[in-house]
């Protein structure tokens, strides 16, 4: 989601259901020592709807502080993103113990296999990470997407028994939502939290845009056209899907 998770493209999806929003990921190094990168931000930030994540990167757990301690006044949560999985179990002990807000951590399967994913959950779950997010794929460095979702792992780490303990369950949409900002919508169950619905790429096309003006301060053009070509690429692309099985199921009757 980096250059496309701006204020405006989270008040577009919040609008439509989204009960937490993320930024895109930002660079601890750069909002201490860069004035304008860090104003560009807190600007995005101090109009932002309720509630809204900071995302981070970086290894360096105190030049992680002192970058999430720019920001954090701002935002109900940081999030750390882990890239390929490491056991960053320090840094977000420091960042939980040296803010004000919740941290949590997202992160991916470890190659190792699905124990030592668990195993890292519970030790980032011990360094007082408030929340894990796990992204069921393995990182890949020809294609962040690339592969399936493996959800035995997910199963493994507890999301029944979490589910059940807290009453409250939750699911993280990244990428897909470009094409689609209207997927998401709340439900009660985790199991019918998206709705397919087909779109005209005009109507969201124009209701992101409207957006991007109310927000001008923080959607550059070159963000604007990021989103319509999203939106545009994606519903052709489904619409086609469509069509082209309608044709293959009336050649087979």
């Amino acid at each position: 989601m980096v250059g496309a998770s701006e204020l405006s493209f989270r008040a577009l999806v919040q609008s439509h259901g989204a009960t937490l929003a993320y930024t895109q990921m930002l660079h601890p190094s750069r909002l201490k020592p860069d004035p304008e990168y860090l104003a560009f931000h807190r600007r995005d930030l101090s109009h932002s709807p309720d509630p809204v994540v900071v995302q981070i990167c970086g290894s360096d757990a105190d030049e992680l502080l002192r970058g999430a301690r720019k920001i954090a006044n701002l935002c109900d949560r940081i999030d750390l993103n882990l890239g390929c999985p490491q056991d960053h179990a320090h840094e977000v002990s420091t960042l939980a113990h040296g803010l004000s807000v919740p941290v949590s951590v997202k992160m991916r399967l470890c190659i190792r296999g699905k124990d030592a994913t668990l195993v890292l959950v519970q030790r980032l779950s011990a360094a007082d990470a408030s929340l894990v997010t796990l992204h069921a794929r393995y990182a890949s460095v020809r294609q962040r997407r690339h592969g399936p979702e493996n959800l035995d792992v997910v199963k493994t780490s507890d999301i029944q028994a979490n589910e059940t303990h807290t009453g409250a369950s939750g699911i993280m949409v990244g990428g897909t939502l470009l094409g689609n900002p209207r997927r998401w919508r709340a439900r009660q169950t985790l199991h019918s939290v998206f709705e397919n619905e087909l779109l005209i790429p005009a109507d969201i096309s124009l209701e992101c845009l409207e957006l991007c003006q109310a927000y001008s301060n923080t959607a550059s053009l070159k963000t604007m056209q990021v989103h319509v070509r999203h939106i545009v690429e994606f519903q052709w692309y489904v619409h086609t899907n469509k069509l082209e099985r309608r044709f293959y199921q009336s050649g087979t009757q």
